[in-house]
């Protein structure tokens, strides 16, 4: 199964991911996901928040996050800081 709806993404929150980025996995951790109203996808749109180690700083990207038996491709934007580390957002339209 491959993660695609905020129901799915939802009943993983708290989840660890890691994304490889060629000098060692980095943990981030899915913290929210929240509905956002309609959208073009079929079960509307919705944001995903995750955090990851407040000594990295990841630029605005495409990272293949790995975790749960899953892989999947996400497009992470930096939101700041977040919890005790660094918040990412990716949005589902």
């Amino acid at each position: 199964m491959t993660l695609s709806t905020f129901a799915e993404f939802e009943s993983r929150v708290g989840a660890v991911f890691s994304i490889e980025l060629g000098t060692g996995p980095i943990p981030i951790t899915l913290k929210e996901a929240k509905p956002l109203g309609h959208g073009v996808r079929e079960g509307g749109a919705f944001s995903l928040v995750f955090e990851g180690d407040a000594d990295t700083s990841l630029p605005q990207s495409i990272y293949q996050l790995e975790g749960d038996g899953e892989t999947l491709e996400l497009f992470l934007v930096p939101i700041g800081p977040f919890g005790e580390g660094m918040g990412y957002e990716a949005v589902f339209t």
